[in-house]
């Protein structure tokens, strides 16, 4: 219904409002001819006479069965409420061990000190086994927690073994038995059996992280070793004194196809096949079987199945308690609403008409707000929302109508600001091929990047919207002439998430930050500087960070900028933040308010510009 606000075409303000709400005033002026001829509120008068009379006459032995049965429902709802309640404790207790060993095991991966000792070929492989080993029990708290069956370090490294409680090399790992399981899965849970000293078969959750080196001088990280968590699960599932002193449930715990890895019933065999035959219900849901109430829960990460049965003899009591109070209350709950109910019929139609009226007042156009229907019931309510969408209308309309203005101010400053690029990418051309013919060879090469950054302009081929790695070719081709002008007093490093390369974003979104922080940031800097483009994932927002490290600014004027480049656009506009504020304008156009730009600084310790927008993907 808002179509009608992407222009206004000349119209007044006035004028607009009623041809973009014309489903108001249609709607509002029926509502008022019911008003005008007395049927409405005429016939709701009628209904609650007939509801009185209906209520006064109906059998007693109807009415008590329906409203009985509400009651029975309810306190099943209620009880089957605390059932999952209590469910769902016991599943994301288990959930956060499992977060919280995983969190373990990553922070092992990255241990430095591991690290180190399998790139080292000085020492004995059993000394840097030993020492491999307590670092492991420093990182994960190993005493105490005796749902943890084991955790090893492999190296990958040639000529590097090691030795220890926890530690060996990749090569003995794939002779173990749990690598037939693993499927070169790394940060993923599997599930594999084990058996224990006493030769009893258990069932293991393991996990494991690849341990990787950056190499400093090529930047490039290279796999040296594997972390390994195994998980017992008879220990992590395993109901505690204090569960089962304050919750009665039985433990089922089975594989996706239905295989039982581990439970802590009395019930016999039968119910238990049962109760797994229904193993495929939503998460969460509950079924009943025989005597117990069963409530399903999945652990997709571990691709496991957690069934809990509750016992069903307190709901039969609760049933049987509803039937003791429930035949004295329904008959003095008749006798209240058949003297009410001629009342509030009467006070009802009149408030039914104050709120037409207010109807009557939005068909003319008047979007202003009346004085509140008094009441805290259904009519109050709508009353109070119809007066919130008015607001909000009216917000609407004048938010729109700024943003129409400062729409065409923008497309009058990039008309004024229109060269022929075709002219100047094939004079470049020209320069180049001079440039090559007398072994010119940096002109050259500056010349190619300057036509490839026209070319990318001239948008052939592109469109308003481009995948994150040609923008950060068009930017490398940008680098590029400006170290020819800076040399080493300008570095620039990139750290791109992998997956986000095919991610859409607005073309031409990049440089002007870079610009601003090479031209306001580094250059000044006697001792040049450098810039670190880093690109991440967060949720569902692809998010751009552009960081430096030269003379910034106070916090003072960093607001003053970032208030620049969210104000609207006027004719009389300063060169405060102009080039950011254009791109942040441009990404709350095509996004919205919730996504644009924001900038960081502090004196000598250099400015960040963090950019958000939705992470959408070329198909």
């Amino acid at each position: 219904m808002f179509g009608k606000l992407e222009g206004y075409n000349g119209c007044e303000k006035s004028d607009c409002i009623m041809t973009d709400f014309g489903w108001l005033s249609e709607w509002t002026g029926n509502i008022y001819k019911m008003s005008k001829t007395g049927k409405h509120p005429k016939t709701i008068f009628r209904q609650f006479l007939v509801f009185s009379l209906l209520i006064s006459l109906v059998p007693i032995i109807l009415a008590s069965t329906i409203l009985f049965k509400n009651l029975e429902n309810t306190a099943e709802k209620e009880l089957n409420a605390s059932y999952r309640q209590i469910g769902l404790q016991y599943i994301n207790n288990i959930k956060d061990k499992f977060t919280r060993l995983e969190t373990g095991i990553l922070v092992v991966s990255k241990n430095t000190i591991i690290s180190e000792q399998l790139l080292s070929k000085s020492d004995s492989p059993y000394i840097k086994g030993e020492s491999v080993s307590e670092e492991i029990f420093k990182s994960l708290l190993l005493e105490g927690r005796n749902e943890i069956n084991n955790c090893m370090v492999y190296t990958k490294v040639k000529g590097g073994d090691i030795y220890g409680r926890s530690a060996s090399t990749w090569n003995v790992a794939k002779k173990e038995g749990w690598y037939g399981y693993y499927k070169n899965t790394p940060g993923k849970w599997f599930i594999h059996p084990s058996l224990t000293n006493k030769n009893l078969q258990i069932n293991i959750a393991s996990i494991v992280y690849e341990i990787y080196n950056l190499d400093t001088k090529s930047l490039v990280q290279n796999n040296i070793g594997a972390v390994k968590l195994d998980v017992n699960l008879n220990r992590m599932f395993r109901l505690t004194s204090r569960d089962r002193e304050s919750n009665s449930f039985d433990v089922i715990l089975s594989d996706n196809k239905g295989n039982i890895l581990y439970s802590e019933t009395a019930m016999d065999k039968e119910i238990q096949k049962k109760i797994l035959s229904n193993g495929s219900l939503n998460e969460s849901e509950s079924f009943t079987i025989d005597d117990y109430v069963i409530y399903n829960f999945k652990l997709n990460n571990l691709g496991l199945n957690v069934l809990l049965a509750f016992g069903n003899k307190e709901l039969i009591s609760k049933k049987s308690q509803i039937i003791n109070i429930f035949f004295p209350v329904l008959f003095v709950l008749i006798c209240i609403v058949v003297m009410v109910s001629g009342l509030f019929a009467k006070r009802f139609s009149k408030r039914v008409n104050l709120l037409v009226d207010k109807f009557k007042s939005a068909e003319t156009g008047d979007l202003s707000v009346k004085k509140a229907i008094s009441g805290d019931d259904e009519i109050s309510i709508l009353d109070e929302h119809f007066s919130h969408m008015l607001v909000k209308l009216d917000k609407l309309i004048k938010t729109n109508y700024v943003q129409e203005l400062d729409r065409k101010k923008l497309e009058l400053k990039n008309l004024q600001l229109q060269i022929n690029p075709h002219f100047l990418y094939n004079t470049l051309e020209t320069i180049s091929s001079i440039a090559a013919v007398n072994k010119v060879f940096i002109i050259g090469d500056i010349s190619g990047k300057l036509g490839e950054i026209f070319r990318y302009s001239l948008g052939k081929n592109y469109g308003d919207f481009v995948s994150l790695n040609d923008e950060l070719k068009h930017i490398e081709n940008y680098i590029f002439i400006q170290k020819v002008r800076y040399g080493d007093k300008l570095e620039v490093f990139y750290d791109i998430e992998n997956g986000v390369e095919n991610c859409l974003i607005p073309r031409f979104i990049l440089q002007p930050i870079i610009e601003n922080s090479i031209l306001h940031g580094i250059a000044p800097k006697a001792t040049g500087g450098t810039i670190e483009i880093n690109v991440s994932l967060e949720e569902s927002k692809l998010v751009i960070r552009i960081e430096d490290d030269g003379i910034g600014m106070d916090s003072d004027y960093a607001e003053l900028i970032n208030a620049a480049i969210n104000s609207p656009m006027t004719d009389n506009e300063d060169s405060t933040g102009v080039g950011m504020r254009n791109v942040n304008q441009r990404i709350k156009f095509i996004y919205g308010n919730e996504y644009g730009l924001k900038l960081k600084s502090s004196v000598n310790v250099g400015s960040s510009c963090i950019i958000s927008f939705p992470a959408g993907k070329i198909e």
